[in-house]
């Protein structure tokens, strides 16, 4: 403070626009960071040349303090807005949409984009709540590639296709920075960069992919919404990239991101990311070297871990110039003054808006709109000797069974707000039907959760005298529990926190790379079946091993080739007062290790209800799927299929009840080809969001005719793909190079009406590589629903070298159309477009050739199929 400004400065700070007040220099001035007729850039760099070091320092991390004598308030950088504002709070809810993978299903960059403007509004307004200290910026959206339908956080994803992506995440990215020139609404973040795909292993993996397939096809959505959309944060992924841990690769965050993209934000890391470049990838020694190296290479944000004591020490050490702490600081500081927390109100459009606008009646009317248009019909026949297809069903109907461990609970998926009220399927059905229709309910089977409950230590034995509680524990200094135990103990349970130092077992024992084995009896306490689950941390870099359980010698539980899927899907019969031999085996390599295991009583009377219910019903509505705990962050899959306990569901149920509709509720493809065989109809409902169950009704019961299209392609196995691990999508993932017939294709989606398209015609046949593709058509709606169509262009190239895809998805349009309306339409690409990269050029060239164009409504489903040439 000056001398002599004290009743001024209080005056001023009485008023405060933001979490900055202006501090008068010796002349009477503004400084420059406080003058709004400077620029950002200038600004910021005064700022920053104002920080003391550690003030500096200071900022790099998640949760950044406040600057008092500079007027920087404190911020907290970690928030999510993936499908609705993660508010971190049971007091603040939110809007909640449809899961990514569900408004990705849309096909509708527009809905998106409304979508997008809806949170960012509720993150203004919940901002203004709590004073700015949070939701102005967002760790989302998640635009990794779907390459492989195992990922536990596919969920998250847009889907397995480049423009598919790259058009949904603009949109989404458009919505939530706003289209004011000075200002954006909220900071949007596109993650992971890149190739960040196999969950179980992110944080020590390596993703081996050539420059060809990075430029091709992992970069696009990445660059576009860099130099089009103009996004603001990049988070960097934990795994390496071709042996470089991608938070300290100079060649992906300095050379292709900023220099030759264009960015001009900063670059966060992945929680733990930071920690990972020495811990676990071993890329540098020590966590000096590691943070040296991130910032060098161009992460200016860490989250997690001590970061901020190893920049010091690292500067200390001479491995980082405060030259090198300046640069990542202005880029932080640009953020927050772009985001105007340095401006007054009056300067900033967003200002304006009110709290009220939370969970608005508009807000709420489009999560249902999303929701609806997320829906994809899968399958629709009639059933034997009818002539209609199943769907709709009557509101009328006698009676209705809704069966299903999805069917009373809306399941919203990763990162998702709280709302207000949520409408489960049960309850839309409820609404939707007549006052005269019966709506029948059971649960059929078991609800799971990886938490399952830490079995009890009065159910373990050391021996079969049943005398003392317990298990036998064998402790190895080695990953093969080989030779020796350096520590035998009785545990009493199984539940194992070993970060805490507390409760690490001995100082015989090492801290990492130690393997134990427990040996006993188990003894339930009630005869029905069990389900065993065991959680864990373990991140096995070398030996890819974990955890299994066997009981009687049988191995029910497996994670010890990956850690894909913590429950086992397998369930015992287990006998009350009776011993079971009973065997755990671990193995810990790196950091954060913890071991919990849990098991569950499973009601038996679950199927025989649901069945007898089926019984009852002129028809039955069956809600299965997942939930994120059987996929998710940290959760893989192994299996595409249901859950063993939700197929025999199935499969009883039909044999019950034939006139069954199946809707999946869920985040990632699942294989369901029994049904497909068996049922008559099918709907993909993704996690639809808080509208959840009026959208499934509105369509099963026909006020909403489904028109979303798949934006990933369902397999028939998990054998029918590649390796998890292999990030080379030319061996046989996506549609682009499928060699197994998919049960669903990529694009695949049925309406209750019928389109026509006719009258399609290509401009040119001939093009030069400044020309353009244009296609022109007339699509009229045949059917007696009003509904809509997802018009797909895909290109294929002929001599395309080395490996060419089958199909490029290139251009596509939802179009809505009433019943009977027709409409005159054109899809149009440049030539440059189908320019890919050139590994001898080291640059993108369009080929000269013979190109297929082929015009559908799904990746397979062709309307028309032509030829054109590229020349000189």
């Amino acid at each position: 403070m000056k001398k002599g400004m004290f009743f001024l400065f209080i005056v001023l700070a009485s008023c405060r626009p933001s979490d900055h007040w202006i501090d008068w220099n010796e002349n009477g001035d503004m400084d420059t960071y406080e003058d709004t007729n400077e620029s950002f850039d200038d600004r910021a760099k005064d700022l920053v040349s104002r920080m003391s070091l550690q003030e500096k320092i200071s900022q790099m991390q998640r949760e950044s303090p406040a600057i008092d004598h500079l007027g920087i308030g404190k911020y907290s950088w970690g928030n999510e807005g993936l499908h609705g504002v993660v508010a971190g709070n049971d007091d603040l809810t939110s809007t909640v949409f449809p899961q990514s993978i569900g408004i990705a299903s849309s096909w509708n960059p527009e809905l998106v984009k409304q979508e997008a403007t809806a949170i960012s509004d509720e993150a203004r307004a919940l901002g203004k709540k709590l004073g700015n200290t949070k939701f102005l910026n967002f760790w989302s959206p998640m635009i990794n590639m779907a390459r492989d339908p195992r990922w536990g956080r596919l969920q998250e994803s847009y889907g397995e296709d480049p423009l598919l992506v790259t058009k949904i995440c603009q949109a989404f990215v458009e919505g939530l920075q706003g289209s004011d020139e000075r200002y954006i609404k909220t900071a949007a973040t596109v993650k992971h960069f890149i190739a960040n795909n196999v969950d179980y292993q992110r944080h020590y993996g390596n993703s081996e992919i050539d420059e060809k397939l990075l430029r091709d096809y992992y970069f696009p959505a990445f660059k576009a919404n860099v130099q089009k959309s103009n996004v603001q944060i990049i988070m960097s992924a934990y795994n390496a990239l071709n042996e470089v841990p991608c938070s300290s690769n100079e060649w992906l965050l300095q050379q292709v991101l900023r220099d030759e993209w264009g960015f001009d934000g900063h670059v966060v890391s992945d929680c733990g990311a930071i920690y990972n470049i020495h811990a676990n990838h071993h890329y540098v020694k020590t966590p000096e070297e590691g943070v040296a190296v991130a910032v060098k290479s161009g992460t200016d944000l860490n989250c997690g871990g001590q970061y901020t004591k190893f920049l010091g020490t690292a500067l200390e050490q001479g491995l980082l110039e405060e030259k090198d702490i300046d640069k990542a600081v202005k880029r932080l500081i640009l953020t927050r003054m772009r985001l105007g927390m340095f401006d007054p109100p009056e300067m900033l459009p967003y200002s304006t808006i009110q709290e009220d606008i939370v969970e608005q009646a508009a807000h709420q009317d489009l999560a249902l709109k999303a929701a609806e248009e997320s829906i994809v019909l899968l399958k629709n026949d009639p059933l034997p000797g009818e002539k209609n297809n199943f769907l709709p069903l009557s509101k009328d109907i006698q009676s209705v069974a809704v069966i299903g461990p999805n069917a009373d609970v809306c399941v919203y998926g990763n990162y998702s707000g709280v709302p207000s009220r949520g409408i489960t399927p049960l309850e839309g059905i409820q609404q939707i039907v007549s006052d005269d229709t019966e709506v029948l309910y059971a649960q059929g089977s078991a609800i799971h959760d990886f938490r399952l409950p830490p079995i009890d230590s009065k159910s373990f034995f050391v021996s079969g005298e049943l005398k003392q509680n317990g298990l036998k524990a064998e402790f190895f200094n080695n990953m093969e529990l080989a030779g020796e135990a350096v520590l035998i103990r009785t545990d009493t349970n199984l539940v194992h926190e070993w970060w805490n130092e507390e409760l690490f077992p001995s100082d015989l024992v090492h801290s990492d790379k130690f393997s134990v084995r427990w040996t006993g009896k188990i003894v339930p306490e009630e005869s029905t079946n069990y389900m065993f689950s065991a959680r864990t941390t373990v991140m096995s870099s070398d030996l890819d091993k974990g955890i299994r359980i066997y009981l009687d010698n049988e191995l029910v539980l497996d994670q010890w080739t990956s850690h894909c899927g913590w429950e086992t899907g397998i369930t015992k019969k287990l006998e009350a007062g009776k011993a079971y031999d009973f065997k755990v085996e671990y193995i810990e390599d790196i950091d954060w290790a913890a071991v919990v295991i849990g098991w569950k009583a499973l009601q038996a009377t679950l199927l025989e209800e649901a069945v007898e219910t089926a019984k009852k019903a002129d028809a039955v509505i069956l809600v299965l799927g997942s939930r994120n705990d059987t996929e998710g962050e940290h959760l893989d899959r192994q299996s595409l299929d249901l859950l063993p306990e939700q197929e025999v569901l199935l499969r009883q149920v039909y044999e019950a009840n034939p006139n069954t509709v199946l809707t999946l509720v869920n985040g990632s493809p699942i294989a369901v080809n029994w049904a497909d065989e068996h049922l008559p109809a099918i709907l993909e409902a993704w996690y639809p969001g808080q509208a959840e169950g009026t959208a499934i009704a509105n369509v099963i019961f026909g006020d909403y005719n489904p028109g979303g299209k798949l934006p990933v392609t369902f397999y028939r196995s998990a054998n029918d793909i590649p390796a998890f691990q292999d990030y080379d999508i030319r061996k046989g993932k996506t549609y682009m190079y499928l060699k197994q017939e998919p049960l669903y294709e990529f694009g695949h989606g049925l309406s209750y009406t019928e389109f026509a398209i006719t009258n399609v015609s290509m401009k040119q046949q001939e093009l030069s590589k400044d020309g353009m593709i244009s296609i022109s058509f007339e699509i009229e709606n045949t059917g007696d629903m009003e509904g809509s169509e997802v018009v797909q262009l895909y290109v294929h190239e002929q001599n395309a070298y080395p490996i060419p895809p089958q199909k490029v998805l290139k251009a596509f349009e939802r179009i809505f159309l009433q019943s009977g309306e027709q409409r005159h339409m054109s899809l149009s690409i440049p030539v440059t477009d189908l320019a890919t990269y050139h590994l001898a050029q080291q640059a993108f060239a369009i080929n000269t050739g013979t190109y297929d164009l082929i015009l559908g409504n799904s990746s397979e489903d062709v309307y028309y199929q032509d030829q054109f040439t590229v020349t000189d």
